[in-house]
């Protein structure tokens, strides 16, 4: 996958300026909408495919700092890409979207990474209804619903 010299996970077209969360969010809204074939939607998606981060997720370059050890990806973002390529069935043997499965298993879903026991954070419990930045079990479930026991 390319990337630029001072950081080897970030893309050349990058989520600058962008938050994946959001990116992800009206990708998944615009399939919904019947704007699959269009090649704005279809530019999105490249990128949520050719972004990959150590851990599978993904994370909005402004978190980005070369200089330093990469942070870990945001919950939000990442169930919005899941969200968003559970409206996909033809990438679902993609290695980027497998990898983003495997981010979700390897934190038992919605668990700190380091502590099953604990949730990732206090979204998972409460409806993300307005916010929609926020993300819950509820979507979380839904996504692995729809994108991987559908076909």
């Amino acid at each position: 996958m390319p990337g630029s010299a001072d950081h080897p996970s970030r893309p050349l077209v990058s989520w600058r300026q962008h938050l994946s969360c959001l990116y992800a969010y009206n990708i998944r809204h615009f399939i919904k909408l019947g704007y699959r074939g269009d090649p704005r939607v279809q530019k999105a998606v490249d990128l949520m495919l050719s972004t990959a981060r150590p851990d599978g997720g993904y994370l909005c370059d402004i978190h980005e700092k070369p200089s330093r050890r990469p942070p870990k990806s945001c919950i939000r973002g990442s169930a919005k890409a899941l969200l968003a390529f559970s409206e996909q069935p033809e990438y679902r043997d993609h290695v980027r979207y497998r990898q983003l499965i495997d981010y979700f298993m390897n934190r038992h879903g919605i668990f700190k990474s380091r502590d099953h026991t604990r949730l990732v954070n206090d979204d998972m419990k409460r409806s993300s209804f307005p916010i929609t930045w926020r993300t819950n079990l509820g979507n979380t479930l839904r996504a692995w619903q729809d994108g991987l026991w559908q076909g």
